[in-house]
């Protein structure tokens, strides 16, 4: 019934818009220099002849075109200015149904820019229907120097140090890096988030509902990472370096060089980084009656530490070239080497009421990882006339993960004397090979525009484990957990697009995708469609109204589906789950934005089948962990949001409030089980300029009481401040800062189920002390007609 009342709506709001969008015309043109050069990123303003009223304004894409909309039989005047060029005002009558204004030549001003001080700068947030965009040229959003540290601080993210990414208080968030998967997760995902320098990044974009031109993998959204870019002509070299001291010391180091001269544009980025970091966990596990739920007086006391250092390499290196004024070309590759150390140390001692301590295990556990990971890609632009574009890709990635570990433990039984001790090797692999392709068009139809395209992939994991336990002085293999584990999954998609404007103020985004997967390994074979709307109301004076619905799906990683045990220690083990199904989210939303100042939005979402950890009670006093499907997930809220705002001249602030109310069922052994909570998320970040060189920063964030299915978080605090100096007349920065002032960074969660209760405090990393340099070097000239904006931007994730 729902999904029939959405096809009606979506049908209704496709003819509407064919129809209605006819009463408005078209005014085109191609914006160019002197010399007859394309001037890209040039602002183009309609307003009304009479009272000057704005109707609409584009910016000039990378040939210097642009399209604005406006109504039939009026008089206009059509405003087109860039920073180095005279602006250009003209008088436009409309008489016909389009207008082609042809080549406007714009005019060098004849003030050198060295002779002026420029002192605009981007919006540091930007929203639109369904999307949140930060700039990171801003100083109140440059606060640290990888993007993992960046990401902390985006409003309403929440990044955990095993991978898990959540968006406005939803997990099941998707990372992707210039609109492509990195087909990474858990501690694969940090590894590469860590080693990424923050300079190498112009923007975050925030989506809670990505169009049909997106993959649908990720049911609360994706976080859409864009790398900077080269747009002027000449050589641009950045270098940063940090210093970090907490409980241990760590550094990294990077840069970031550009080269662009006429056609060409060379681009390297390298980042090296080393530490030492630790987890501190500790844990209390309670006997309780199956049936009454009441402590039988039986407790487990755990202390985990570990400990483990990190050398890791990033490189990104490519090209981009223009083959003639119609096809551009894009090459490129990344990855990152990693080597990490972990030793840790983990002792439980068992209560019972008769006995103060019956028993203790005391385990060592030492882990090392060496993962490799290396992307590259090949991307063709064919634009044969204004509004046309062709664009082809091809991508791959290779991921190999060699792991080894050597656990020693020793039993000790006071209560029957019983003493033993094992050792236990193992030997771990796994390796991700991944190759896709995609093709996409768009294309004005009528006063609409469309886009379409297809897209396959196909990803091939080979794991596997070999375990040895030490017996009479030989190594013997440990047959029930050795294991290999192949897995081949294959992702053919289309979609549909159709971007309708009615007028000056009602503008609608209709998509439809749909994905076919095939897995061979676990015989998995699925097609969905998956639908997305999105329809805009302006009002005057900056004001917006907007309402969006899509559909998502979240599929299992490939880690979660591995079926080897992780061994932490006898009582707590870890376990993939071949069986997983995938989850499938509803996705409802509706926002008003006040003066592109203030966004506020009621949302509601519903997953079927969401995944998440479960917890599951095995003998000898083991827990088995390992990721399950839910039986359903309901939330529902208001967010409020807002830009970068002054309260006084000196002080930039902005704030984002989440309320969600969420509610989770599943089955345990044929029992249906329900946990439900409010769950508030508030965050404040603030700016003070004490002069032009001077800034100092506080940034403070609060996550209420949260739940994962069976395991629910207590509320978290976090403060962080900072002060920041430039040097070399603002090329250069100096900075220190202090995260987690007031060391309250505490994971703090528990877990109830039939016969345990799990109550856990985890504390990472503690309170850090930063110190940070950064310089940046440019030779050549501005940003004229030299900026040739000829790369290839993707618009989807591959």
């Amino acid at each position: 019934m729902v999904n029939r009342f959405f096809f009606s709506v979506l049908l209704f709001i496709g003819f509407f818009s064919l129809n209605t969008y006819a009463q408005s015309i078209r005014i085109s043109g191609r914006i160019i220099d002197d010399s007859g050069l394309a001037i890209p990123n040039c602002t183009v303003m309609l307003y009304h002849e009479q009272d000057s009223t704005l109707v609409s304004g584009v910016i000039s894409d990378i040939n210097g075109l642009f399209t604005v909309h406006a109504n039939l039989k009026n008089s206009y005047l059509i405003e087109i200015y860039m920073l180095g060029f005279e602006k250009n005002i003209s008088f436009l009558e409309v008489k016909t149904e389009n207008i082609d204004m042809g080549d406007i030549r714009l005019k060098e001003s004849a003030v050198s820019l060295s002779e002026i001080t420029v002192t605009a700068a981007k919006n540091e947030i930007v929203f639109s229907p369904g999307k949140t965009i930060i700039n990171l040229s801003s100083p109140l959003t440059q606060a640290g120097s990888n993007v993992l540290d960046v990401l902390k601080t985006m409003p309403g993210v929440f990044v955990s140090e095993d991978g898990t990414v959540s968006l406005n208080g939803q997990s099941g968030s998707q990372i992707i890096v210039n609109n492509k998967s990195t087909y990474l997760s858990g501690d694969n995902l940090m590894n590469l988030l860590r080693s990424m320098p923050a300079t190498s990044v112009s923007k975050i974009e925030l989506i809670t509902h990505p169009s049909a031109q997106y993959d649908a993998a990720g049911n609360a959204g994706i976080i859409n990472l864009q790398m900077d870019r080269h747009f002027f002509r000449g050589t641009s070299l950045a270098v940063n370096s940090r210093y970090t001291q907490g409980k241990y010391a760590s550094g990294d180091v990077g840069f970031n060089y550009a080269y662009r001269d006429g056609k060409l544009c060379l681009f390297a980025d390298y980042s090296y980084y080393t530490g030492k970091g630790y987890n501190d966990l500790n844990v209390i596990r309670e006997d309780l009656d199956w049936v009454t739920q009441e402590p039988l007086g039986k407790f487990m006391h755990q202390h985990t530490y570990r400990k483990w250092k990190y050398d890791s390499h990033y490189y990104r290196v490519g090209f981009d070239y223009d083959i003639s004024s119609k096809i551009y070309l894009g090459v490129y590759s990344n990855g990152f080497i990693m080597d990490r150390r972990q030793d840790g140390d983990i002792s439980s001692r068992i209560v019972e009421s008769d006995h103060p301590l019956r028993s203790e295990l005391f385990t060592t556990n030492r882990n090392n990882k060496y993962p490799r990971s290396y992307a590259g890609g090949i991307n063709m632009l064919y634009k044969p006339e204004e509004e046309v574009e062709w664009n082809n890709y091809f991508d791959f990635v290779y991921h190999n993960q060699p792991e080894n570990q050597f656990q020693y433990d020793a039993f000790n039984d006071f209560v029957s004397g019983q003493q033993k001790q094992d050792t236990l090797k193992g030997d771990m692999g796994g390796k991700i090979r991944i190759y896709a392709g995609e093709s996409n068009i768009s294309f004005p139809l009528g006063k609409s525009k469309v886009r379409a395209g297809v897209k396959t992939s196909f990803v091939s994991v080979d794991n596997f484990t070999l375990y040895h336990n030490r017996s009479d002085n030989e190594w013997k293999e440990d047959v029930q957990l050795s294991r290999q584990f192949s897995y081949n999954e294959n992702i053919n998609a289309v979609y549909l697009q159709l971007e309708t404007r009615f007028s000056d103020r009602l503008s609608t985004q209709i998509g439809f995708r749909v994905e076919n997967t095939n897995v061979k390994g676990i015989s998995q074979h699925y097609t969905h469609l998956f639908p997305s709307v999105t329809l805009e109301y302006k009002l005057p004076n900056g004001n917006a109204l907007s309402a969006l619905y899509s559909r998502r799906i979240n599929r299992p990683n490939y880690n979660d589906m591995n079926p080897f045990v992780y061994i932490f220690d006898n009582y707590m083990h870890e376990q993939g789950n071949p069986d997983l199904k995938p989850s499938l989210s509803d996705n409802i939303e509706l926002s008003f934005v006040w003066k592109d100042k203030m966004k506020a939005s009621l949302f509601l979402l519903h997953v079927k089948d969401p995944i998440s950890k479960s917890f599951h009670q095995e003998e000898n006093d083991r827990i088995l962990v390992y990721p399950d499907n839910l039986s359903s997930s309901y939330s529902y809220g208001l967010r409020l949001n807002s830009t970068v705002f002054s309260p006084v001249t000196w002080w930039k602030v902005s704030a984002n409030l989440s309320l969600n109310y969420k509610r989770y069922k599943w089955f345990f052994f044929d029992k249906e089980e329900k946990a439900s909570l409010f769950s508030p998320y508030a965050g404040l970040n603030n700016l003070f300029e004490f002069s032009k060189n001077w800034t100092a920063e506080i940034n403070l964030s609060y996550r209420g009481k949260n739940a994962d299915g069976q395991y629910s978080f207590k509320p978290m605090f976090i403060a962080n401040a900072g002060i920041r100096r430039q040097i070399f007349k603002g090329n250069g920065t100096i900075s220190f800062t202090v995260d987690d002032i007031f060391e309250s960074n505490l994971l703090k969660g528990e877990v109830r189920m039939p016969g345990r209760f799990y109550n856990s405090r985890e504390r990472e990393l503690g309170r850090l002390f930063r110190l940070s340099f950064s310089y940046r070097l440019r030779q050549g000239k501005e940003a004229k007609a030299a900026n040739r904006k000829r790369y290839v931007d993707e618009s989807n994730r591959i």
